[in-house]
């Protein structure tokens, strides 16, 4: 479903759902500029591995009602996925909050819908998913940054 690679040359992640036609960068500089962590040897990756394990907590927590998966990080907005929880469906939508300003990971992690965020502004359609694969795509790609980090 989901896949994240490392874009070294341009400094950025890119997340890509090739299924839905969707691809999303986040800049290197907000992930190793973040002062809410005490730094490591591997910043960027040892965050984005934190990141992406709280999307894992967050949605194995998910029993009804949405959350907010940030992934691009910015002084003028916040990229993050939508899961809502509607009955038994998963449904997943990728947007924008357009008022927060010079967001960090750690501080986004776990991130609550507040009304100083401003509007959500939808840049993928929702979308139902397998939310079994979703966690699974996470979990294997926890393990490749984990390998990534021990090269």
């Amino acid at each position: 479903m989901i896949e994240l690679t490392i874009d070294n040359h341009n400094q950025q992640f890119v997340l890509e759902i090739k299924d839905l036609g969707l691809k999303e960068h986040s800049d290197f500089y907000w992930f190793v500029w973040d002062n809410g962590l005490v730094e490591e040897e591997n910043i960027l990756l040892e965050n984005q591995i934190q990141n992406l394990m709280n999307w894992h907590e967050r949605i194995l927590g998910l029993s009804s009602g949405e959350i907010y998966l940030p992934f691009d990080f910015s002084d003028q907005y916040l990229g993050c996925f939508r899961l809502s929880k509607v009955n038994s469906d998963f449904v997943m939508s990728y947007g924008i909050f357009d008022n927060v300003h010079a967001a960090s990971p750690s501080y986004c992690r776990p991130l609550y819908r507040t009304k100083d965020m401003g509007n959500f502004i939808e840049t993928l359609s929702p979308v139902k998913i397998n939310v079994k694969e979703l966690l699974n795509d996470i979990e294997r790609i926890v393990s490749d940054l984990f390998k990534e980090l021990s090269s």
